[in-house]
């Protein structure tokens, strides 16, 4: 009798039929809108106290499910759940399961400035997420008004073969910013790749990041993933594309950047526009030490987007002992741009101007150490950790966090105020299909 009084109350007060009995299920973990994880016991929720009780109790992220927060208010609230032993004092504590934020000092416009991180907030659970992280999400405000979203997902092809790439534009709210999906193409269909890779057993052209120029067409920073006859290895380039209908369509331009050793990934998204000059950042390894380094290249921004619009590219250098003289394409590596405190550092990443500091920033994920940092650099070349903006005992990675500013003075998404949401996965390990959507909101004072 309890059982059907409980469903008929719930049905009254509003929930969903999809999440009817999932919600109501003994056991089932729940969220609404924040941060929190409830695990329903006897007909009620129960906050989950930490990251130990968590996973103390074998539970999932994937397993947890998405309600409406009038959905989640209906349900009657117990008792927090926590463990039967609690950590010694003096301990180190997990994170807990809230994702608590930060506060941190940077250097700024204002000399010493605070980068407060907010609480991480799960946007997509696995079953909920629209996409399959593959590269940075791209931000596009068309029309001057939508926010929009970008993202390239297993481009790598054998030509005539089947291609299971998807290149997706979405667009949504910060609390839903994949809500709407607007278009998919495949590679054929977003690309004419301009003569480029057709001698290749297998090739792929990941979009990682665009720059909207003045004239609206469109610059894409793209990632390419090759192997060659005879050959089971994979080699990596940066390039660009170019497009002239808002992203509907782009042309491959050609390669700008390789690393020292084009077997080792490239990574890449993140570029900075400073002078006169485009930057852009990946990764490069020493070809004698076989040491990991995170470099940077850049050209001349109006002979980039002179030649992007003939579908040609110039030359690029890399930035090498201060100077700029190596040719990005060679076999010579650039120095090492970011210190490095936990070994994984990668640029799988983004970047943006930040006004309210008079810096540049970047994402930098650490693998292993399973932690998001946040850099910043008053001249593109000198970086310095600013925060850590996400880190887990989770066995997960942080790449292809992207910067998103609904209120950026550009539509490209290049800079950014003092107010903005970073978005990023948490990525597991061992399986890279899964991988949920969180995101932190930074704000600078």
């Amino acid at each position: 009798m309890k059982t059907k009084l409980l469903l008929i109350s719930i049905v009254l007060l509003g929930l969903s039929v999809a999440n009817l009995f999932a919600a109501v299920a003994e056991g089932a973990l729940v969220k609404g809108s924040g941060s929190a994880i409830y695990v329903i016991q006897s007909g009620k929720r129960c906050g989950i106290a930490s990251l130990e009780v968590f996973q103390h109790k074998g539970y999932k992220m994937d397993q947890v499910i998405k309600l409406p927060d009038t959905d989640l208010a209906a349900i009657p609230e117990g008792p927090t759940i926590k463990l039967a032993v609690e950590p010694a004092t003096g301990s180190t504590p997990s994170p807990l399961l809230e994702l608590k934020g930060s506060v941190n000092s940077v250097d700024g416009r204002n000399g010493v400035q605070t980068i407060t991180v907010g609480q991480g907030e799960l946007i997509y659970t696995l079953d909920e997420i629209p996409i399959r992280y593959d590269g940075t999400l791209s931000t596009l405000r068309k029309d001057g008004k939508t926010m929009c979203f970008f993202s390239s997902f297993g481009c790598r092809i054998k030509p005539g073969g089947n291609r299971r790439s998807r290149h997706s534009w979405f667009s949504g709210p910060p609390e839903d910013p994949l809500k709407v999906h607007l278009s998919s193409k495949t590679e054929q269909e977003l690309w004419d790749d301009n003569g480029y890779y057709h001698g290749t057993k297998e090739a792929g052209l990941w979009i990682l990041a665009i720059h909207q120029l003045k004239n609206g067409d469109l610059l894409a920073i793209t990632h390419a993933e090759l192997q060659y006859a005879n050959d089971q290895t994979y080699h990596y380039r940066l390039g660009l594309g170019y497009s002239t209908d808002q992203g509907e369509h782009f042309t491959y331009c050609g390669e700008i950047v390789q690393p020292a050793d084009d077997t080792a990934n490239v990574g890449g998204g993140a570029y900075i526009l400073r002078d006169k000059y485009i930057y852009a950042y990946y990764n490069d390894v020493d070809p004698v030490s076989h040491k990991r380094l995170e470099c940077v290249a850049r050209a001349n921004l109006e002979a980039v987007v002179s030649a992007a619009a003939k579908h040609q590219v110039t030359v690029w250098n890399r930035y090498r002992e201060g100077q700029w003289n190596i040719p990005a394409l060679s076999a010579t590596p650039g120095s090492n741009i970011l210190p490095r405190a936990y070994g994984g550092e990668d640029l799988h990443s983004d970047a943006a101007y930040c006004t309210a500091l008079d810096r540049y920033l970047m994402t930098v994920q650490t693998h292993g150490a399973h932690k998001l940092l946040l850099f910043s650099s008053k001249d593109g070349l000198d970086w310095k950790q600013a925060a850590i903006v996400d880190e887990t005992a989770e066995n997960v990675m942080q790449p292809y966090a992207a910067f998103v500013d609904y209120d950026s003075p550009t539509d490209d998404g290049l800079v950014v105020g003092n107010h903005f949401y970073i978005y990023y996965p948490r990525m597991e390990m061992n399986d890279q299909n899964k991988a949920p959507m969180y995101r932190r909101l930074i704000t600078i004072e």
